[in-house]
């Protein structure tokens, strides 16, 4: 995610959506937040929290929201709902519960929410980032946490049930969640082979005119199979990935570094104007690596000082 945002604030103006370069910058954020709600989901199967404690942490994950959206204006208003504040809504989700009732029928809703979008789908609100993130007052900030902004509850709440099914079922899910995987590619390749033949865009952020296969905003449901099978084939590299180094360190101070990126973005956008191919893929690849060195070398002392410490504790 930081990858993306780094290059949507400097981009150099030869390269568009429908390149190379614009697809593989697309395609590695658009699976970025996918894994990112996936692994909310598996942090929410754990044991379950009193209230008072959820009620604390997503208050920590919305004020970290605003935090994020002053830092970068011209992404985002004060107040535009996002990633964070969609995980302070999964936070109030009793996906673990006593009551065995209670807990079905919370996860049975967010597996059908995408129905809901497929039934419906203007429910979504229009594929434009203005109309997403623009906020006119407390009705319009509910339904972009809902239905109609980035990262909306519906149907986004599908991929963090996917993230708890995953921690709690693990390996007897291994071979469905495979078949879903390879369900997912030649669906995929299908639809590539009708854009190509229709001349349409396969993939983009946003789709104004309608045309494009797969939208990450909204959350189409092509998208949605996308994103859960390059999850799915993500969770299944697991072990060869484990092996990376410090890798697992990066992952525990995620959070932290998705809040603590976006002070570059406002630097980049008031300092770096027009941007030429070098510059731009230079800005990307550095702003976009120095996290994981840093993330190694950050004292376990000082864990304390991170948004997943904070979270914790509340």
């Amino acid at each position: 995610m930081v990858m993306v945002h780094v290059a949507a604030t400097v981009p150099p103006p030869s390269i568009g959506q429908t390149t190379a370069a614009g697809y593989l910058v697309a395609g590695l954020g658009g699976l970025a937040a996918p894994l990112f709600v996936v692994l909310a989901g598996w942090g929410a199967a754990g044991k379950p929290r009193p209230w008072a404690s959820r009620f604390r942490r997503a208050g920590l994950l919305l004020c970290a929201q605003v935090a994020v959206n002053l830092c970068a204006p011209h992404l985002y208003d004060p107040f535009t709902p996002g990633v964070l504040s969609l995980f302070a809504l999964l936070a109030l989700v009793p996906w673990t519960h006593p009551s065995p009732v209670i807990e079905r029928t919370v996860r049975l809703a967010a597996i059908l929410a995408p129905v809901l979008i497929l039934i419906t789908p203007d429910l979504q609100g229009p594929s434009a980032w203005g109309a997403r993130v623009v906020v006119d007052g407390p009705g319009s900030v509910l339904s972009h946490l809902l239905l109609t902004g980035l990262y909306p509850l519906v149907p986004w709440c599908a991929l963090a049930w996917l993230g708890v099914m995953l921690r709690l079922h693990g390996a007897s899910v291994k071979q469905p969640a495979m078949v879903w995987a390879a369900t997912g590619i030649a669906t995929c390749a299908v639809l590539l082979v009708h854009a190509i033949q229709a001349n349409v865009p396969w993939a983009a952020p946003t789709s104004p005119n309608g045309q494009a296969l797969l939208t990450f905003f909204p959350a189409n449901l092509p998208f949605l199979l996308a994103a859960s099978t390059g999850v799915l084939l993500l969770w299944a590299s697991g072990p060869r990935l484990a092996r990376a180094p410090s890798l697992h360190r990066l992952g525990r101070v995620s959070l932290t570094v998705y809040v603590a990126h976006t002070p570059l973005l406002w630097a980049l956008n008031q300092w770096v104007v027009e941007p030429n191919v070098s510059v731009s893929t230079a800005l990307v690849l550095v702003l976009t690596l120095i996290w994981w060195p840093l993330a190694a070398a950050w004292p376990g002392a000082w864990r304390k000082w991170t948004l997943e410490s904070a979270l914790k504790k509340a």
